[in-house]
């Protein structure tokens, strides 16, 4: 293990009281992008503020290699190697673009210092915009100030909270496009939370659910979709649905009683065949046509065939082709 790896060796953090029932281990590789997401108050800003020395953990340690990254005689708290990215910004308002970047280089010499800004700026795509103050500046063009200002200090991990919830459509999307760049060419690791998992998948190469047990295990997004690795995956991902005991007869699912099981939503086939199923409403997103269908009060999202999206009301069966249980 090299000595720039990011570790949580039995991190607990919490304020008088654990916040999670298992302390979190893991190790986490430069240039990589991880995404953990999670329900509300699970402790996902705590958790990214632990790793980046900034909050002093209730137990175990958050490490840079065999380094701890909170120590107790820094004047800042916080670790020089690893950047963390409020949701706030913490711009200097008055100032442009690049003068924020310059005051966030590192060193005494000027001439470098600046050199440094206008190179960051640029890879940003912010030259065009660079001489403007950043209170005029758009929700994604700030953002993207921000995140230069964090990379100045030319960290070997980048901590993003929730970094997309002031974006539109299109910056988040060009957002995600940097980061990418960022992992690649920077060499650089990246944490990003966010409570929206579809953009976990979007941009992440492994991914994690925090709870108040604690964090699952990483695994890459494209094994999450297929077989999550835990319960807390399957029921976050937001792509899967679960079987609950009474609908385990309905679809014939042969698994133990106390077993847990998951299904995802293209997991489940329309039949013309009439058993009881009505059709309620259907839609289009990017990856497809959905419907929700409803029997006995129960209701369920799958994914169904183009042909169906008029079909509002109409009586169908339900098959389920395939799941996965959890003991």
């Amino acid at each position: 293990m090299t000595l720039n790896h990011l570790i949580a060796s039995e991190l607990q953090m919490g304020y008088g009281a654990a916040l999670w029932e298992n302390p979190i281990q893991f190790s986490l590789a430069p240039a990589t992008i991880y995404g953990i997401t999670g329900p509300s108050g699970g402790g996902k800003s705590t958790f990214l503020k632990s790793l980046g020395g900034i909050l002093k953990p209730l137990g175990g340690k958050a490490m840079m290699g065999s380094s701890a990254t909170y120590l107790d005689d820094r004047l800042l708290t916080g670790n020089p190697k690893i950047a963390y990215l409020a949701q706030d910004f913490q711009l200097l308002e008055k100032h442009n673009a690049l003068e924020n970047l310059f005051h966030a280089a590192p060193g005494s010499n000027i001439h470098q210092q600046e050199k440094e800004a206008k190179e960051m700026l640029a890879f940003l795509g912010g030259t065009e915009w660079g001489s403007r103050r950043v209170d005029l500046l758009s929700g994604g063009q700030r953002q993207r100030v921000a995140l230069g200002r964090s990379m100045m200090q030319k960290p070997n991990f980048l901590l993003l909270d929730e970094p997309t919830n002031q974006l539109d459509a299109h910056w988040r999307n060009e957002f995600f496009m940097l980061i990418r760049r960022i992992a690649i060419q920077k060499k650089m690791g990246v944490v990003l939370v966010s409570h929206n998992p579809a953009e976990l998948l979007q941009v992440c190469d492994e991914i994690a659910v925090l709870t108040d047990r604690g964090l699952s295990p990483f695994q890459s997004a494209q094994n999450a979709l297929k077989k999550p690795n835990s319960i807390e995956m399957a029921k976050y991902l937001g792509y899967f649905v679960e079987i609950s005991q009474e609908w385990k007869q309905e679809f014939g699912v042969m698994e133990e009683h106390h077993s847990r099981v998951f299904a995802r939503k293209n997991d489940f086939r329309l039949e013309q065949e009439p058993h009881g199923w009505i059709l309620e409403h259907a839609f289009s997103r990017f990856d497809g046509c959905f419907g929700i269908v409803s029997k006995n009060g129960k209701h369920v999202e799958l994914k169904i065939p183009t042909k169906l999206l008029n079909k509002i009301g109409s009586e169908f069966g339900v098959r389920l082709k395939s799941w996965i249980a959890f003991s």
